[in-house]
């Protein structure tokens, strides 16, 4: 049984930064150095919000886990939720060893949690580390989704011309988006909140809708207009300011898009225009899908998006928990 340790202070913690290779940082162009030292003060912050806990042997550090609580997730759902933002190890040590480790750590997760009454935790693996995920399945965690990750790079590539429908432009005061948040309520049912059979499908629904009056902001979005003048379609442009000045390196992201299902073909025009909208202040666009979506990658083709990476979700519930011997 590994040592337990609670400090992002213990021996070794900056050298298992260094070999962890499956940050989730590892796709964008930037200086390991630089991520590390990032992943640093991620790991000093978190101490003081929700829980670093640490394994070691022989008095060095050997894995390392992040506990953050949900406080919105928990208010929407009723339900006490924390996400499990790392699970650290090193990538190059023996398997062996690494299980261990992992196993450590989980054991660390969960009396945590008990302590905590936290009922539900997720958790976001990169496909690379598969051990991580064996780890996780093992503890009682169950996989939810896959996300598909691409990037573009305004420096490098000039977005083509694509034929669009409608009428895109920027959203505005007063623009009515009560069709695309009653879509959003029974749009969305093949992603990962409905996918857990422990959350409730009406809170589910809701969060989507939610989520696009949240995000909705004049300036900030894209829109598209048909005929008429409904809107059938949206696209949010995000900017990461945190991880951008972590990493020295200006990050966006075109959010989760939603269309009208009488409206498919209006994405590719949307997603060129969010784009482009982004690359006037950022370095690098993020755009992501679930696996379950994989025909909107053909669209990243066309605009020259580059594959970046892809992650497993997975949701832990405190009743489903265990920890291999």
């Amino acid at each position: 049984m590994p040592d337990a340790d609670t400090s992002t202070r213990a021996p070794g913690l900056e050298t298992l930064l260094a070999r962890w290779s499956h940050h989730p940082f590892h796709h964008l162009k930037v200086a390991e150095a630089k991520v590390q030292q990032y992943l640093a003060a991620l790991l000093s912050a978190a101490e003081g919000q929700g829980a670093v806990l640490s394994t070691s042997a022989h008095g060095i550090v050997t894995g390392c886990a992040v506990i953050e609580p949900l406080p919105w997730d928990t208010s929407h759902f009723g339900v006490v939720m924390a996400k499990l933002s790392a699970l650290i190890t090193d990538s190059d040590a023996p398997a062996g060893d690494r299980r261990v480790a992992l196993q450590g750590l989980l054991e660390q997760v969960r009396s945590w949690c008990r302590q905590h009454a936290v009922q539900h935790l997720s958790a976001r693996v990169d496909v690379g580390d598969v051990l991580a995920a064996q780890a996780l399945e093992t503890a009682g965690f169950r996989l939810m989704d896959t996300s598909v990750y691409a990037v573009y790079h305004p420096a490098r590539v000039e977005l083509p011309a694509i034929k669009s429908l409608g009428t895109i432009r920027l959203l505005q005061a007063g623009d009515d988006l009560e069709a695309l948040v009653n879509f959003a309520r029974t749009g969305f049912r093949r992603f990962r909140f409905h996918a857990d059979p422990h959350l409730p499908a009406d809170r589910s629904d809701e969060l989507y809708a939610v989520w696009i009056r949240n995000l909705a902001k004049p300036g900030e979005a894209f829109v598209n207009v048909h005929q008429g003048g409904q809107i059938v379609g949206f696209a949010p442009c995000l900017r990461h300011t945190q991880d951008s000045e972590g990493l020295g390196i200006r990050i966006g992201e075109v959010g989760t898009t939603a269309v009208l299902p009488t409206a498919r073909g209006t994405y590719p025009g949307l997603l060129r225009a969010a784009l482009a909208h982004l690359a006037a202040d950022t370095d690098v666009v993020e755009v992501l899908t679930s696996a379950r979506n994989l025909r909107i990658t053909k669209t990243w083709n066309r605009l020259g998006l580059e594959p970046a990476k892809m992650t497993w979700v997975f949701h832990g519930w405190m009743d489903d928990w265990s920890v291999a011997p």
